[in-house]
C-alpha cells in the first residue's frame, strides 16, 4: 500500500498497515510507520541482495543502486549494504582487481574510467591498475589488430588500428606508435 503525506511517501505491506490500523483517511504516526516499514523491508531486501550478488561480482554502488531501484527505503538499503560489506559479500577492491584482470586489452586510463563509472573510488581503481602498463594492453591486442587490419593498405590500417587502440585507453600518440610497430612487424608496409 502506498502511503503519502505531503512530499513524503512510502510503500508498506498491506499486512503491516492492517496490523497498525492504517487505512484510507486514518491518521498515522509517520515515524512509527517508517520504522515498521523498514523492519518489514529488511528481510526481502537482504534476499534481493543475495540473489543479485550471487549472479556476479558487484560494486557497493551497484548493489545500492539495485536495491534503491527495487523501491527499498534508503535506511534499509544502507543497512543491507553495510552488512554485505561487513561479511565480504561485496568488496570494491576485489571487484576492481577482477575487472582489471578480465580486461587485458584495455589501457590504464580506460580501465580507470570504467571502474570509476561503475562506482569504484578513484583510489581503489588506481590500486587495481597499479603495475599495469599500456604496453600490456597492446600486447594482448596484437593478434586481433593483425587479423583486423593486417590486409588493409598501410595508411588505412594505421589509422584504424590507432583509433581502435585509442578507444581502449591509449593516448593518441602512443596508439599511433603501437599501431605502426605492430603493422610494420606484420609486413603490412606495401602501399595499395
Amino acid at each position: 500500500m502506498r502511503i503519502g503525506a505531503g512530499s513524503r511517501s512510502l510503500i508498506a505491506p498491506t499486512r503491516l498497515c492492517d496490523a497498525r490500523g492504517i487505512s484510507v483517511g486514518v491518521d498515522a504516526d509517520w515515524d512509527e510507520l517508517e520504522r515498521a516499514s523498514a523492519e518489514a523491508q529488511r528481510e526481502p531486501a537482504s534476499a534481493d541482495a543475495a540473489r543479485y550478488l550471487g549472479a556476479a561480482e558487484r560494486t557497493v554502488a551497484g548493489l545500492s543502486a539495485y536495491l534503491m531501484k527495487r523501491g527499498y527505503l534508503r535506511r534499509v538499503v544502507e543497512a543491507v549494504v553495510a552488512r554485505a560489506e561487513e561479511h565480504g559479500w561485496v568488496d570494491d577492491a576485489r571487484y576492481a582487481s577482477m575487472f582489471a584482470a578480465s580486461r587485458p586489452g584495455l589501457g590504464r586510463s580506460r580501465l580507470m574510467a570504467e571502474l570509476i563509472r561503475r562506482g569504484v573510488s578513484r583510489a581503489t581503481a588506481s590500486r587495481a591498475v597499479e603495475g599495469r602498463s599500456d604496453a600490456d594492453a597492446v600486447e594482448a591486442l596484437i593478434p586481433l589488430l593483425k587479423r583486423r587490419y593486417g590486409n588493409l593498405p598501410r595508411e588505412a590500417a594505421l589509422r584504424r588500428a590507432a583509433g581502435f587502440l585509442a578507444r581502449r585507453g591509449l593516448s593518441g600518440a602512443e596508439a599511433f606508435r603501437a599501431a605502426g610497430r605492430i603493422l610494420s612487424a606484420e609486413g603490412g608496409d606495401e602501399e595499395s
